[in-house]
């Protein structure tokens, strides 16, 4: 398997990541210019990053500037299209043709033993 197979799903996890990330450092900003006093939880904590997915898709961002809006749609979609990618790239993989797969087509057939009652 080439590396290039894995493009689709690498592209998708690392566009999320990104955008998450980029969606995490505007959204105290944002909130405090709408005078929303909700905390928000620090995205590379482990005790607190799993909170992060419901804000990703249930915060409102009607309000807030464009490059916030954009982080969080960017990322909402690429949360999306990680699942699709990763299974672009099994089919990628499961089509791919082997190298040895001529080898294996002239090996003699396998042997069966039949176990006598």
């Amino acid at each position: 398997m080439t590396a290039w197979m894995l493009a689709p799903f690498v592209t998708a996890f690392l566009t999320y990541v990104g955008a998450t990330y980029w969606a995490s450092r505007l959204l105290p900003g944002e909130r405090r210019r709408l005078g929303d006093t909700r905390p928000v939880p620090d995205l590379l904590n482990p005790l607190t990053s799993h909170r992060w997915l419901p804000i990703l898709l249930f915060e409102k961002t009607t309000g807030f500037r464009p490059p916030a809006r954009r982080a969080f749609s960017i990322s909402r979609i690429a949360l999306f299209l990680t699942p699709v990618c990763f299974f672009a790239t099994m089919v990628l993989a499961a089509n791919f043709p082997v190298a040895g797969e001529e080898a294996d087509r002239s090996s003699p057939p396998p042997v069966t033993l039949a176990i006598p009652d």
